[in-house]
Formats: structure tokens, C-alpha cells, sequence
């Protein structure tokens, strides 16, 4: 439901320009906010051994990720908010990869022993 407000939105704006290509500029426009949620959304399948089909490529590694991000964020905030925000389509998939949340996913020992959250 989450995308098809947002290509509401781009519709919107794509007839407001006014109707001249308007199903080229319409697409061109949802691209930007299908393409992340379809990547997440395939990536994630492939945590099943039953998908089959082309993986993307990092896939294996992004799921070993989320593997940590998803009970960080049960402990940290910080990382909660993020992953929040992204589920929420708020901000691109890429923010969970942002510093701020790689060190508190990959090393929060030493980010606690710095005295950070």
C-alpha cells in the first residue's frame, strides 16, 4: 500500500506538468520508488533455499547484515528509528548501511565500551 501512495504522489506531479508523455514521465518517476522496495523485497527471498532464480549481486551478504541489524535494533534505538524509517519507505534502504548504524550492527561492543548507543 506503501508504494502505490507514493506513485500516487508521483502521478500527481507527473499530470500537473501536464499530459504530454505522461505515461513515460509516470514511469520514469515510479522507478525511483519501486526500484529499492523490489530489491529488498527479492534480496530477502533468497534467505529461503527454496528461491531460485537470479540473485542479485550482495544479496548473500546484505541478508547476513540484516541478520545482525534486525536484534540490534531490538537493543538500540539509533538503529531502531533507522530501520523504522526505512520499512516505512521515509528514506532509502541504503541509510541502513550509513555509519551511524554500520558501527552500532558490527562492533556495538566497542561503541558501549566508548560510551555510545
Amino acid at each position: 500500500m506503501s508504494v502505490s501512495a507514493l506513485d500516487a504522489l508521483q502521478l500527481h506531479a507527473a499530470l500537473a506538468a501536464g499530459t504530454e508523455d505522461l505515461a513515460a514521465r509516470f514511469f520514469d518517476r515510479t522507478a525511483d520508488v519501486i526500484e529499492p522496495v523490489w530489491q529488498l523485497t527479492v534480496g530477502s527471498d533468497f534467505a529461503h533455499d527454496a528461491t531460485t532464480g537470479p540473485k542479485p549481486p550482495g544479496t548473500d551478504l546484505f541478508n547476513r547484515y540484516m541478520d545482525r541489524l534486525i536484534p540490534t535494533a531490538h537493543d538500540n534505538d539509533y538503529v531502531a528509528e533507522e530501520l523504522k524509517r526505512v520499512i516505512r519507505l521515509q528514506q532509502d534502504p541504503t541509510k541502513l548501511l550509513a555509519p551511524g548504524v554500520l558501527a552500532r550492527v558490527l562492533a556495538p561492543n566497542w561503541l558501549t565500551a566508548q560510551g555510545e548507543t
